[in-house]
């Protein structure tokens, strides 16, 4: 089993998703100029975002963040304090598991748990519903985030390091043409993206991991069902 289980990831996941809801709708400058925010983009040779603060490279200050691009950051850290949220409330389904580890039984004893039978049937098919749709969510986040990736290097990465741009670059900065490109096809979109999909997919084997152990458990309750109806035959 993984030291660092799959609850502990999601709410891990949610806490960090707060608190750059709390930075968005608060101090966005804070989180938009952040270097580590750029860092995977700047390797990658992508262009800055249009919506970061502008770098005064002789006084080396930041612009003040625009009262519009201010208000897209707090409502987009609305959106993600409700996800966090709601990953929080969700997160629960998978932690039922720990009451299969508990004998059967109608009496606990001296160190030993004890739940009913059907106790443990219910919280196995909730815990086996929940880690289905949990797989589900990291498979779908990672495709997405993986796409978006990848179209953001092929289509504003400097690839002239690679000679796969016939000798001119395509790095157009931040203040291309088109609007949806402005929005994605940037440092800050491309280090987001790798990050969390990166994070989905470590979620996605530990949970595949404990689905073993929920499938071998599933197993053995079927079993312990059908010797206790051939005894009692």
């Amino acid at each position: 089993m993984a030291i660092l289980t799959s609850p502990l990831l999601i709410r891990s996941h949610a806490l960090t998703l707060l608190t750059l809801s709390y930075y968005l709708i608060t101090s966005p400058s804070t989180i938009l100029s952040s270097s580590a925010l750029t860092l995977l983009g700047q390797s990658m040779r992508l262009p800055p975002a249009a919506f970061q603060p502008y770098r005064n490279t002789l006084t080396q200050a930041y612009s003040v963040v625009t009262p519009a691009t201010h208000e897209l950051c707090g409502l987009l850290g609305l959106v993600l304090g409700v996800m966090a949220l709601g990953e929080l409330l969700w997160a629960g389904g998978l932690g039922v598991g720990e009451t299969l580890r508990y004998e059967e039984g109608s009496q606990s004893g001296f160190g030993v748990k004890r739940v009913s039978r059907e106790r443990k049937g219910e919280d196995l098919a909730v815990l086996s519903a929940a880690q289905g749709s949990w797989m589900g969510q990291a498979v779908l986040r990672v495709g997405l985030e993986g796409l978006l990736c990848i179209w953001s290097y092929l289509v504003w990465g400097d690839r002239d390091l690679l000679g796969l741009s016939g000798g001119k670059s395509r790095n157009r900065g931040a203040t291309g043409d088109g609007s949806l490109r402005m929005v994605l096809g940037n440092q800050v979109v491309f280090t987001l993206a790798l990050l969390d999909m990166l994070f989905w997919g470590w979620v996605w084997t530990v949970i595949r991991e404990e689905r073993r152990e929920v499938l071998r458990g599933v197993q053995q309750w079927r079993e312990e069902g059908v010797g206790e109806e051939e005894r009692d035959e």
